[in-house]
């Protein structure tokens, strides 16, 4: 199915549209909805996609020279006076003129908000004019949000704090409307999120502009977090800083792979191991060969030999956290291998964030594709991996993937996550013998309030499935 065929499929029927005619006529409750018009586009298009709306109770201010007979729109408007100029309850959207809004879209977050008093924020998927290149968005995603504006400008928000900002930032730059979002005071409970394509826009902000990094910066600190913000490839990322590194302790389950667990060994040893003790599982043969291979490693290593049971994925990683001391724990599968020193302080530096569930990574495998880019509930029935066999800086209906992602969970073959945590989500599900415990732990943390970040930096590379295959 092309895309346009599936946005008249997924649109709203007449029954809803009439429906929602029919609830208009009937009730008139609900905050306000005021659209600011900027730009020199065709605002006849703009007002027109406002007029076809099932819900009248509309109003607009337009930048531009122009007349109108209908009471609720109002020309030749300083953008920034009329943002500040009604009650705080309102919820204001910004459209460049030329942009339009399907008939359903005003009544549709309107009932959102009304339904949700806590609500400071709506936003929806859009596409580009010509029905092209839509935008699906996620969930409220903080983590994202610190990486690129994600939002763009979809979405409504409540004139309370458009007033607290003085105006600023809905009209003003690409920076500024993300600099608006990122200072907003938003969490899950208040930034809501409609998932349909409920506008056609000419352009979306750039995500990441000009002076993004000391923007971010600056957010970080008045956060207080220990990262110093920098621009990498289509986003921003963290530099962490802290004072002193939590010890860590990395887990890998193995029957005695040696052609796996040999470079993977090899590459955490060529890594900043300061403060970090690996132990091994092996459910391999116990000789004195094979232990003394193990001492070849210039390691902090612990070999837990587990000949004499059957293999389960979730009790070998329990096992294997009972033998360590660390304060971060990182899971990794034995077909595993780190591409960048500095791995371990991206994962502890996002582990142990007060709002941070588990964290993963944006695998590789060995021809350089996307091997995970984190887990999403439903694909294939159960879950499977965002972007698996895209190339770094593909560009998806989800954004690029150049992006931390707050996901659903993250993959075991590489998973880092603080220790009160662990134990707080009560470890592995040991009912789980080889696949879906990290998955459950993952959907744990989201029970707890967390996010689970997936960091897009490409620091481990993953021979997916070669674990699997070889028990």
């Amino acid at each position: 199915m092309t895309y346009r065929g599936w946005r008249r499929s997924a649109g709203p029927r007449r029954t809803e549209l009439d429906h929602q005619r029919r609830l208009a006529d009937d009730h008139t409750h609900g905050p306000d909805f005021h659209v600011i018009v900027t730009g020199s586009g065709a605002v006849g298009t703009t007002l027109d996609s406002l007029r076809a709306q099932t819900w009248p109770t509309w109003r607009v201010s337009v930048a531009g020279s122009g007349t109108s007979d209908d009471p609720r729109i109002e020309f030749g408007v300083d953008p920034t006076a009329a943002l500040v100029d009604g009650e705080s309850t309102d919820l204001v959207v910004v459209l460049d003129a030329g942009d339009s809004l399907r008939p359903d879209a005003v009544f549709q977050v309107v009932d959102l908000a009304w339904s949700s008093p806590d609500c400071k924020l709506v936003h929806w998927d859009d596409d580009l004019t010509g029905h092209s290149d839509p935008r699906f968005r996620p969930s409220w995603s903080p983590h994202t949000l610190l990486s690129a504006n994600y939002l763009g400008r979809s979405f409504a928000l409540r004139r309370s704090l458009v007033i607290a900002a003085e105006g600023r930032g809905l009209v003003g730059s690409d920076l500024d409307i993300w600099t608006l979002l990122l200072t907003a005071g938003l969490d899950t409970s208040s930034a809501l999120r409609i998932p349909s394509v409920l506008a056609t826009v000419g352009r979306r902000p750039d995500p990441v502009p000009d002076g993004s990094a000391e923007m971010v910066a600056a957010v970080l600190a008045e956060r207080g977090v220990a990262a110093r913000a920098v621009e990498g490839p289509g986003r921003i990322e963290y530099l962490w800083e802290l004072e002193e590194r939590p010890t860590v302790s990395i887990i890998i389950p193995t029957r005695h792979n040696r052609a796996m667990i040999g470079p993977c060994l090899s590459s955490i040893a060529a890594a900043d191991v300061e403060g970090v003790d690996v132990v091994v599982i092996d459910n391999g043969e116990r000789t004195a060969a094979n232990e003394d291979w193990y001492r070849s490693f210039d390691l902090d290593l612990v070999v837990e030999w587990s000949t004499d049971v059957p293999f389960n994925y979730s009790a070998v990683n329990n096992k294997g956290v009972s033998l360590t001391r660390g304060e971060v724990l990182v899971f990794l599968n034995d077909d595993t291998e780190v591409l960048d020193v500095g791995w371990l302080d991206e994962l502890v530096g996002l582990s142990i964030q007060p709002t941070t569930g588990v964290v993963g990574v944006q695998l590789l495998d060995p021809e350089g594709r996307i091997q995970h880019g984190g887990v999403v509930m439903g694909i294939r029935g159960f879950a499977d991996h965002l972007f698996a066999a895209m190339k770094p800086g593909d560009h998806t209906l989800l954004g690029p993937t150049t992006w931390y992602r707050d996901s659903s969970s993250v993959t075991g073959a590489c998973m880092a996550v603080t220790r009160k945590k662990f134990e707080l989500f009560g470890g592995f599900d040991e009912r789980f013998e080889l696949c879906g415990s990290d998955v459950a732990l993952g959907l744990e943390a989201l029970g707890h309030d967390l996010f689970n970040i997936v960091t897009p930096r490409h620091l481990v590379m993953h021979h997916e499935s070669a674990t699997r295959e070889n028990w």
